[in-house]
């Protein structure tokens, strides 16, 4: 809905109470390309001939994953997929985004926090803010009134 919005009005803001889990669909583009772009990849998702390992719904449904402690998994993709995708990419890009926002929830919720199974449709939403569609707004509460909307203690 977000990505659909960014393309049509002139401004968009997403308000959330937490920081979004992000999901990409594919691991591998997302770790190399800068500008990670999903719906730049998902058209021709079939002529890539990809592998089955290289889409992270089939990483997640794999018994190793599936068997493991939730906390271990956040961990492990923590330390190994997000630590270094904001060196490499900058804290501005698509895949530099994703590792933000979901760093910032699992400081908050690394025991329980599954931030690998999020719907991978918010990696759209990710990718719409790196390219300045939209904003996002992490905050706990907001106030509104017929013209104005204030975020209460914002963290993003």
């Amino acid at each position: 809905v977000v990505k659909s919005a960014a393309k049509t009005a002139d401004q968009v803001t997403v308000w959330s109470r937490r920081y979004p889990n992000i999901a990409p669909r594919f691991l591998g583009d997302c770790i190399n390309d800068i500008n990670y772009d999903e719906d730049q990849y998902l058209p021709t998702q079939e002529a890539q001939y990809r592998r089955p390992g290289e889409f992270l719904e089939t990483v997640l449904t794999s018994r190793i994953v599936r068997n493991m402690p939730l906390f271990a998994w956040a961990t492990v993709l923590q330390k190994g997929l997000f630590g270094d995708l904001i060196a490499a990419h900058g804290d501005k890009s698509s895949p530099g985004l994703m590792a933000t926002w979901c760093s910032n929830a699992y400081t908050t919720d690394f025991f329980s926090g599954d931030h690998s199974s999020a719907p991978t449709k918010t990696m759209m939403m990710c990718t719409a803010a790196s390219k300045r569609q939209m904003d996002l707004v992490v905050a706990p509460r907001i106030c509104c009134d017929s013209n104005t909307v204030v975020f209460e203690e914002p963290t993003y």
